[in-house]
């Protein structure tokens, strides 16, 4: 009889072990990273990831899994109910998380000299064909005119532009004949360049590498009215319960990326396009995080009006 209740004991600590993912130290027992699956075939991702994987686990010690979330809301659900523990979010989804979801920005891909990148800007579009030039020209004819943003979520195609037409006497939804969501960068500036809307909000490199995504339309086939100061980059988050000695041993993994080229290989095939040449991989590096640029962020949007929040 002892035998058959040391076997129940035992299966109900294996249990019980199964339903945590963090030791009695914090420390995970497999770190989870989460990996959106709205921008592109998501096994073929996690394929190339293989480098990244392997480097990180070499690093912290632990196993490392991939897990696939569908888009910014559920990735801040997933970190809130603790079935991952890292992923990476742009601006206005981390605003979210870091107070719904208990975490903190760690480190974004910045120089070697500590700064983070500028080439992350929102911008304001319209097509060549519409003779609207400039702002001026646009609030002459708001009202007869289709307004596309790109998701309610995105900090370059929604809500520094939004925040932008705001504060120049423009709310959208009464200034606008009509306002609609392309969901998609590039659905926007296709759904701009068909005239199927009149002006668009768009990360400004999508403009300015719109040939080598589509060889029929040309930067030229649009006029920028407006586009903004470099926004906080894309960070890569973690959970706050974790413990804090792991949590810098991830930093440190990822600072001291470049040791490992097949890691780090991968991360300048990856973000290549995203920096149109622009950049020398070899001056690029990870850096921590500068938390006072998402204050800054949050402090310019905090009283946008009609913001479509995610879910909570």
């Amino acid at each position: 009889m002892n035998r058959y209740i040391i076997v129940i004991c035992a299966m109900l600590s294996l249990i019980s072990c199964a339903e945590k993912d963090l030791d009695e130290n914090g420390i995970p027992y497999t770190l989870k990273i989460g990996i959106s699956t709205s921008s592109e075939d998501i096994d073929e991702r996690i394929r190339k990831l293989a480098p990244m994987q392997a480097y990180l686990e070499r690093e912290l010690g632990i196993p490392v899994v991939y897990h696939k979330v569908n888009s910014n809301a559920p990735v801040i659900e997933a970190l809130k109910a603790k079935k991952i523990h890292i992923a990476s979010m742009s601006p206005y989804p981390y605003l979210i998380a870091r107070k719904k979801a208990n975490v903190e920005a760690f480190t974004v891909l910045g120089n070697i000299n500590g700064n983070q990148l500028d080439y992350y800007k929102a911008c304001i579009v319209t097509n060549a064909k519409s003779g609207i030039k400039t702002l001026e020209d646009l609030k002459l004819k708001a009202k007869d005119l289709t307004l596309c943003f790109v998701d309610p979520a995105s900090s370059s195609g929604h809500i520094y532009p939004r925040h932008f037409l705001t504060k120049n006497g423009l709310e959208p939804e009464k200034s606008f004949k009509k306002v609609i969501f392309a969901n998609g960068q590039l659905q926007s500036v296709l759904t701009l360049h068909s005239g199927k809307v009149d002006v668009t909000c768009v990360q400004l490199d999508v403009i300015h590498r719109i040939q080598k995504l589509d060889k029929k339309i040309k930067p030229e086939d649009f006029n920028i009215i407006w586009y903004s100061e470099a926004l906080p980059s894309t960070a890569t988050c973690i959970r706050k319960d974790i413990n804090k000695e792991f949590r810098q041993k991830m930093l440190n993994a990822y600072l001291n990326i470049k040791k490992d080229t097949a890691a780090w290989g991968y991360i300048k095939r990856s973000r290549t396009a995203a920096f149109l040449g622009k950049v020398n991989f070899d001056t690029l590096n990870y850096i921590p995080v500068n938390e006072a640029m998402y204050d800054t962020f949050e402090r310019k949007i905090a009283n946008l009006s009609n913001l479509q929040l995610l879910p909570e």
